[in-house]
């Protein structure tokens, strides 16, 4: 059975959490905590959001956002999809895997 949809709100401020697929670390250095950074940067500049706080862990991000205009969804679509596809070609000899699941 699907989620019901998320009711938005004009200025309201979300939490979106995203996880790494079983438990599996999604942030394996520096430089891909700072890659993610730059696609989150890219979606805010794109979408009119503005990110409150952050919080990037080894197998984890938690993001508090107000969305701007586009809304909530597209704002955490175009950076988690941004950084799933960094992260196959980026690990493309290993295992393909999505690299996570969100719940937002």
């Amino acid at each position: 059975m699907a989620r019901p949809l998320r009711i938005e709100y004009p200025g309201a401020f979300y939490h979106v959490t995203s996880r790494g697929n079983e438990q599996k670390d999604v942030f394996k250095s520096q430089r891909d905590r700072g890659k993610f950074l730059e696609y989150l940067e890219s979606a805010t500049e794109r979408y009119g959001a503005v990110v409150h706080v952050y919080c990037l862990m080894n197998n984890e991000q938690s993001l508090s956002f107000a969305p701007g205009d586009a809304g909530r969804q597209s704002v955490s679509d175009h950076a988690a999809h941004k950084w799933s596809i960094h992260d196959i070609f980026q690990h493309q000899a290993k295992k393909v895997r999505a690299s996570v699941s969100g719940k937002v």
